[in-house]
């Protein structure tokens, strides 16, 4: 298995799909956990929640990159959409998200279709 963390949202759409393509041919199944992508609304809410904190605190730097990050993180369908370019018969499976505090990642394994799933 090969597993990329917290950073997928900064490969452009033809990098990451080679990036499953690679991933899967070599490791059979790849695990990727990244930002979990917002809706419109929830991009703006969480906006306007953080800006007394960062004037407060300064953290216009922190923020900014947050920010932007959300904004290219991948959805679900952008991931489905990524492993059938690199495979058009590529599984694409989300597992749930463990509970914890912080921002909910989203959680996802690619899979050949002729690996077995156990």
């Amino acid at each position: 298995m090969v597993v990329f963390a917290q950073a997928f949202h900064h490969l452009p759409p033809a990098a990451a799909y080679r990036a499953i393509s690679e991933a899967t041919r070599v490791g059979n199944r790849f695990l990727v956990i990244d930002l979990k992508r917002r809706s419109p609304l929830g991009v703006i809410l969480s906006t306007l929640a953080m800006t007394p904190l960062a004037v407060v605190r300064r953290l216009h730097p922190v923020m900014h990159d947050g920010f932007i990050s959300g904004l290219r993180a991948y959805s679900d369908s952008a991931f489905v959409a990524l492993g059938k370019a690199a495979d058009p018969q590529m599984r694409t499976e989300f597992l749930p998200s463990p509970s914890r505090f912080g921002p909910t990642p989203t959680i996802v394994v690619f899979c050949r279709p002729d690996v077995a799933v156990p």
